[in-house]
């Protein structure tokens, strides 16, 4: 279970391997769809994913993850082309 009062990295910095590939860091969404992490394995909970990226789960299927979900289920490689991209809405990107 996920515990929100534990600090966790949330990779709020691009690593230079992810500078090479930064066009493949975000991806703009019209609304955020709910964290499959949360919806699978924590209850069914609605929350927002925050991610669209790889898991450590076996297969290493995709799914979007909440910051939480991305940290716990992630597989730690961060964010770049074949690994994940971060979820951003189209309204808070300029046009």
């Amino acid at each position: 279970m996920i515990n929100p009062e534990v600090d966790v990295k949330l990779f709020d910095a691009i690593t230079a391997a992810e500078a090479e590939d930064a066009t493949f860091v975000e991806v703009v969404v019209t609304e955020f769809p709910d964290c499959d992490g949360h919806l699978q394995y924590h209850g069914g909970q609605r929350v927002p994913a925050a991610y669209d990226a790889e898991t450590s789960l076996p297969g290493n299927p995709w799914g979007f993850l909440c910051e939480g979900c991305f940290v716990e289920l992630g597989t730690g490689r961060g964010l770049g082309m074949g690994r994940g991209q971060r979820l951003v809405l189209a309204s808070g990107v300029a046009s």
